[in-house]
């Protein structure tokens, strides 16, 4: 018996699923205040938004990369971000550090 090609539902929404993906990705944005900004406890919330200065790599620091893997789980992704924010933040050789991370 020939099987005749008919995408099935499961198909069509794991096809709309993965052209959607990226523009989830893309609506991560910040905003800049416009003075109509939500307020948490009478505070700016925009305002306590800075950025990081920029770190480079020590004197010393060698051009081998150190490679840090680490598993993605939207129940600990506050505790992801929060140890690459740590490893950049406190290496010597930030530039040197490439993250793989794992969808699971």
């Amino acid at each position: 018996m020939s099987r005749v090609l008919h995408p099935s539902l499961n198909d069509v929404v794991l096809l709309l699923l993965l052209i959607s993906f990226p523009l989830t990705c893309l609506g991560i944005h910040y905003f800049p205040s416009t003075g109509e900004t939500e307020t948490y406890l009478g505070s700016n919330i925009l305002s306590k938004i800075t950025k990081a200065p920029d770190k480079r790599n020590g004197v010393g620091c060698s051009h081998a990369t150190i490679h840090i893997a680490m598993a993605i789980n939207i129940e600990y992704l506050r505790g992801i971000t929060a140890a690459v924010h740590f490893v950049l933040r406190h290496a010597s050789c930030p530039e040197n550090i490439f993250f793989h991370f794992i969808a699971a």
